[in-house]
């Protein structure tokens, strides 16, 4: 006799959404630090500003950045609150 399990699904989620990020930064706000694994180079930076259609607007500041381990991440600054995020592709 088979039985059937229930499984609930619940509704996806926004697709690539970002996660908080534990990252440590140097005096000039630069990633030194991100998930406990020491950055070795910072390889792009750049400003976003964007969703002048969404309340409130985004205003960050992204770091591509490789770790010691070889790990290549994206982390971002919220600039208006100052939390740290991942963004995954």
């Amino acid at each position: 006799m088979k039985r059937h399990l229930k499984r609930h699904v619940s509704a996806p989620g926004p697709l690539n959404a970002p996660q908080p990020a534990r990252v440590q930064a140097d005096a000039r706000g630069r990633p030194i630090v991100v998930a406990g694994k020491p950055v070795k180079t910072v390889d792009n930076d750049w400003l976003g500003e964007d969703g002048w259609w969404l309340e409130p607007e985004l205003h960050r500041r992204y770091y591509q950045v490789t770790t010691v381990a070889g790990g290549n991440v994206v982390v971002f600054r919220d600039l208006d609150t100052g939390d740290w995020f991942e963004q995954r592709a």
